[in-house]
């Protein structure tokens, strides 16, 4: 199929734009095709459930502390589901980094965001069997130290059974008791259908693998019973604090800053240089708000993401006041903040000059409504997007181009809710120093905050 829609798609104008796009970057034959298959499922990930049962699961799920996730999928659910989870694409990356086992995603037969990356073809799936003994000794501690439930899997699938049975092969005698304990198999039942657990075998020569089976019609009564097991610490915090303790540990040279922060706060490792703390219990005052030097250790990751978000609840004074005069000079030609003025009650440049929040202005002066926009794309936009809706950009185009042309849409059309589920879905990018459209994710973020909080410097 790979190779005879390699020449279908070369030759049909139907994907004209790809091939001036990606055209380049089409190295097999079997690019083209997981090219396409990527965009179209980069398009129905934003889709929401038609049944209100399955939207009813998914609500429920995100409210999950769980430890990971491993899926074979190609999708983006997972990440929208948890977007603060670190994600591994495909078994090389797996393999190659230091995974925590805590606030992660594996997808190990890739994901549409790196159609490269997908097991798609014959000869994709034998270069996974060649490595899938290295990606074996990845997962066996973490089937081993955890609870794991299969979710839309049969106990008949082959890759399942490849997974478990190689795993077996790995494990001692004394072991296998309590790997078998840890395994269930959640199975969809005819609605209505009454829920049961009952107890089912898989034969692995001569071992055989007791599991458990939950057959339910609403997955909702699992997400539910998963949910009472509570954490104090989330868990994306302690897979911050894991994986900077190790970066601690092994260096030979530990001489980065220190700053005191909420826990509830941090989003993950790669703006933070810290990490350990006595006497956590004395973090918050007794109003709950950042200790006095909390401000110190945010981010211009955590500032974006409260932006978009809404999420952290930051005092903007202080935000102004102490954050702002520490971000370096060359993050202040795009970065967000009129929420901030916003909130203290500056909504124009003289308000500013007349506020104790001054020094900040820089921030705010650097850009007209044209520096939002590239001219490199300004033909492309005209060609293929102009008239668009924001939210037929985003449907339509790869996650890049949308990110790029959504800035030449006239502020009346700029739709503020589809704006932000993109940036929430596609925010890692805006930090990615290997995508080269970060700068485009970066500034859709700062004109986002600009239309729906600021005033026009110019």
């Amino acid at each position: 199929m790979s190779e005879d829609y390699f020449e279908y798609w070369w030759d049909n104008e139907e994907f004209e734009e790809s091939r001036v796009s990606h055209g380049k970057k089409m190295r097999k034959k079997s690019s083209p095709l997981k090219l396409e298959i990527s965009k179209y499922l980069r398009g129905k990930s934003k889709n929401s459930p038609d049944s209100d049962l399955l939207r009813q699961e998914l609500a429920l799920l995100t409210k999950l502390n769980v430890d990971g996730i491993i899926t074979t999928n190609w999708d983006t659910l997972c990440e929208t589901i948890f977007p603060q989870y670190k994600v591994f694409v495909g078994q090389e990356e797996l393999i190659f980094s230091n995974p925590q086992s805590i606030a992660e995603i594996y997808k190990i037969h890739g994901c549409c965001t790196k159609p490269e990356s997908l097991v798609l073809t014959s000869d994709d799936y034998e270069a996974f069997d060649k490595k899938y003994s290295y990606l074996v000794a990845k997962l066996i501690t973490v089937f081993i130290e955890h609870p794991v439930f299969f979710i839309g899997y049969s106990l008949a699938d082959e890759n399942i059974q490849s997974m478990l049975g190689s795993i077996v092969g790995c494990l001692t005698e004394d072991q296998l008791p309590q790997f078998s304990q840890n395994l269930y198999f959640v199975k969809r039942a005819e609605i209505g259908g009454k829920s049961r657990i009952f107890p089912s075998t898989i034969q692995f020569g001569s071992y055989a693998l007791n599991l458990q089976v939950i057959e339910t019609s609403d997955f909702s009564e699992v997400y539910a019973g998963i949910e009472t097991v509570k954490r104090k610490i989330p868990a994306r915090v302690l897979r911050v604090c894991k994986e900077q303790m190790y970066e601690l540990v092994k260096s030979t040279s530990p001489d980065t800053k220190l700053a005191v922060a909420n826990l509830d706060e941090l989003d993950d490792g790669n703006e933070i240089e810290f990490v350990v703390g006595v006497g956590i219990a004395q973090a918050e005052n007794e109003s709950g708000e950042i200790a006095e030097l909390g401000y110190t250790g945010i981010s211009q990751r955590d500032l974006f993401w409260d932006v978009i978000t809404d999420e952290h609840g930051y005092d903007p004074d202080r935000v102004l006041r102490e954050v702002f005069p520490n971000i370096p000079a060359k993050h202040g030609t795009f970065f967000p903040g009129y929420k901030y003025l916003k909130a203290v009650g500056v909504s124009s440049l003289s308000d500013l000059d007349g506020s104790g929040y001054s020094d900040v202005k820089q921030f705010f002066t650097k850009y007209n409504s044209s520096k939002f926009r590239t001219t490199t794309f300004a033909r492309q936009y005209i060609l293929h997007a102009k008239g668009k809706t924001a939210v037929q950009i985003i449907q339509e185009f790869p996650a890049e181009k949308a990110a790029v042309y959504l800035p030449y849409l006239d502020q009346r059309f700029f739709d503020l809710e589809a704006v932000h589920d993109f940036l929430v879905e596609n925010f890692d990018r805006i930090f990615d120093k290997n995508d080269p459209y970060a700068t485009y994710y970066k500034k859709l973020a700062v004109l986002y905050d600009r239309i729906k909080h600021g005033f026009h410097a110019s």
